[in-house]
């Protein structure tokens, strides 16, 4: 299959794509082509990759009709069929699969859809339209994180008032 912009295609078990360039992101907007069955007509998506605190150093993998597709943080376009509905899929590739999220996107609807990484890996992600996802988890991330900051302080007191 022949080079689409900066990204070069692999043909493997799962289909895969690797960004060797710009950061990862397609450069102008290149649109990663669709690898499942052929389509009488195509449309693109236009799929916003959020990532959370907690899930950077990890690499999203996004899943369109069963195919995956190694990915990185950011705006990304695929080429989706435009006459059937697509299961879209997202998660986040660590020693197992965390943070999934997945969706039937129809031909209908619009083809911009956002991924919301958790705060804590142990919740799901978050899918939807443009601007409608939020990290979950992040209240519990919030005690964790105040709860360790409360508990170094006591330490640190304790250490000045027996120490010093």
């Amino acid at each position: 299959m022949p080079h689409v912009g900066h990204w070069s295609h692999r043909q493997t078990e799962p289909h895969t794509l690797t960004a060797v360039a710009n950061g990862g992101a397609p450069p102008g907007g290149a649109v990663i082509p669709y690898g499942g069955q052929p389509a009488a007509s195509k449309r693109v998506l236009d799929l916003c990759l959020k990532r959370s605190l907690i899930s950077k150093g990890y690499s999203p993998v996004v899943g369109i009709d069963g195919l995956s597709y190694s990915s990185s943080w950011g705006q990304h376009l695929f080429e989706i069929p435009a006459d059937r509905p697509v299961h879209l899929s997202v998660h986040i590739q660590r020693k197992a699969k965390v943070g999934t999220a997945s969706l039937v996107l129809s031909p209908q609807e619009l083809a911009t859809v956002d991924y919301s990484a958790p705060a804590n890996l142990s919740y799901p992600g978050s899918m939807g339209p443009r601007g409608t996802t939020a990290a979950k988890g992040a209240v519990l991330q919030g005690c964790l994180l105040g709860g360790l900051a409360i508990g170094l302080a006591l330490v640190l007191l304790f250490l000045v008032l027996v120490v010093g």
